[in-house]
């Protein structure tokens, strides 16, 4: 006999439909949720964002196919820039000045589409961090920092190895020299750590006509951007200079933050705001001491603490196993943003 659907749980007065308090974590508890960085509650829809979904909603399609045309543009002039090249050893310079210019000059039809206005500060910090092959790290909010940074920096990401077969897409990556981690290295920290090692210890590592700046997200996953999360030590085992790049978006509507929602609502909320602001601050190049450098842990929180303090926000215990755990207990933000739900599934 096939068991019955469990009851909806009831919902409590602050807004979230709890679940047996007996069955929870203590980290995924109401009172604990309602300062979960992963769950945005701070910007409700609004009868105001209603009036400009009714002016701005019937311009999202022809925003969002000029975006996506320029996007697919940009993937084609990669992939023809590095045809034939042997994308495991540094590409000609000719060929990396192809992929520098398509980016920088298609990315902003993008941002434009979107509604983004991007302020940087810090640019000048960008040619110490090459001539010293350091490694860039920044705090993630938004998936829209890899675009932003792909802008910036052209740099090399990193990306599990079957990303590589997309079609078009996953050969434009590649044009940024992406280091791909076999999926069976995937859970094993130090066979990834070896996999970039070899990337930063090249001779011709972030020189002109070798490799890009390697960066990486330490958090491991976003947040609401008003804290920062836990960061692993996979950058800095590396022993390389750090450059701290910081993305701060100022917002009195919409958080872009790619929080636990839905995801094409999110899109839907950005792409109905007058402006989206965006500030990026680069940070001189971290320079680590002889202690940092033998002990990656301290090199780890003496950047966390500069990127803390530079942010202006609070250093919190949460981390990406955190949200993981958030994500398996079915733990959401309602389509308002005023609820957190629960999704239950049958036994």
């Amino acid at each position: 006999m096939q068991r019955s659907k469990a009851p909806p749980a009831p919902a409590t007065a602050n807004g979230l439909e709890s679940a047996p308090a007996s069955s929870l974590p203590p980290h995924l508890t109401d009172e604990k949720l309602q300062d979960s960085p992963f769950l945005e509650l701070s910007r409700p829809f609004t009868a105001y964002e209603a009036f400009k979904f009714v002016l701005l909603i019937p311009f999202i399609l022809p925003r969002s196919f000029l975006g996506c045309l320029a996007l697919v543009i940009i993937a084609v002039i990669n992939s023809l820039a590095v045809l034939g090249a042997d994308l495991d050893q540094p590409i000609p310079s000719w060929r990396r000045a192809i992929i520098v210019c398509n980016v920088r000059c298609l990315l902003p039809v993008v941002f434009l589409c979107m509604g983004f206005h991007i302020k940087v500060k810090g640019r000048e910090h960008l040619a110490a961090a090459h001539d010293l092959g350091a490694v860039a790290v920044f705090n993630h909010v938004s998936w829209l920092d890899a675009f932003v940074l792909v802008y910036l920096l052209q740099p090399s990401g990193v990306s599990i190895a079957r990303n590589a077969d997309i079609p078009v897409i996953g050969t434009a990556v590649r044009a940024l020299q992406t280091v791909y981690i076999p999926t069976s290295k995937r859970k094993d920290a130090n066979g990834v750590t070896d996999i970039l090692r070899q990337r930063v210890d090249h001779p011709k590592y972030g020189k002109q006509g070798g490799y890009p700046l390697l960066v990486l997200a330490p958090e491991g996953t976003c947040s609401h951007g008003r804290c920062l999360l836990q960061f692993r030590t996979g950058a800095f085992v590396l022993g390389r200079p750090i450059l701290p790049i910081l993305f701060s978006y100022k917002h009195n509507h919409n958080n872009p933050a790619w929080t636990n929602l839905n995801e094409l609502w999110q899109y839907v909320r950005i792409m109905c705001q007058w402006v989206n602001i965006l500030e990026v601050t680069i940070l001189p190049p971290y320079m680590p001491s002889a202690a940092e450098l033998a002990d990656a842990k301290l090199f780890t929180g003496s950047v966390r603490s500069l990127m803390s303090k530079k942010l202006g926000v609070p250093m919190v215990d949460q981390s990406q196993t955190d949200y993981v755990e958030l994500v398996k207990a079915g733990i959401e933000v309602s389509w308002d943003g005023r609820r957190i739900i629960r999704k239950h599934k049958a036994d």
